[in-house]
């Protein structure tokens, strides 16, 4: 073989190579996107986990809240009955009724913080559901990225 024959098959073979090595960048490029995805869906997640925590801690607080207030209510009602003048009686009352507004208030941030909850665990659940879909495609992206791999790897040799 001539000097210009072994050239030749030199630039073929680099030629192979390059394309060889290009379809392995393309194929980690793209598992290295899908890990970036898979990777922001699963911090969207650990938010919606932390706000559901916090929500449910907001919502036990609101309830033992509402139930301070009704054992203060219950316990200035029996005061109420043994009231002995009209002054004591018209404070203990005007307790009673500020306590019981501020009771209905406390149920009613709750309740709206339960249907705030409701939400924010239907969004998490879309979420698991897109991780799973998401790590689906990447597991499907990395087996080709193997696939390239061991066919490079055979082809070289």
């Amino acid at each position: 073989m001539s000097l210009m024959e072994h050239l030749l098959t030199l630039y073929r073979v680099d030629s192979q190579v390059r394309a060889l090595r290009s379809r392995v960048d393309a194929g980690e490029r793209d598992v290295a996107a899908q890990q970036k995805l898979l990777g922001g869906l699963e911090r969207q997640a650990n938010e919606v986990a932390s706000q559901t925590r916090q929500l449910q801690a907001t919502i036990r607080n609101l309830e033992v809240e509402a139930q301070g207030f009704a054992q203060r209510v219950e316990k200035l009602r029996a005061d109420l009955n043994s009231s002995q003048n009209d002054k004591r009686y018209q404070a203990i009352l005007s307790e009673v009724k500020l306590l019981e507004g501020k009771k209905k208030d406390a149920e009613d941030r709750a309740v709206a913080d339960m249907e705030r909850l409701e939400a924010i665990k239907k969004q998490g659940e879309t979420i698991q559901a897109q991780i799973v879909e998401r790590k689906k495609i990447h597991d499907a992206i990395a087996a080709q990225l193997t696939d390239r791999w061991a066919e490079c790897t055979d082809r070289l040799e």
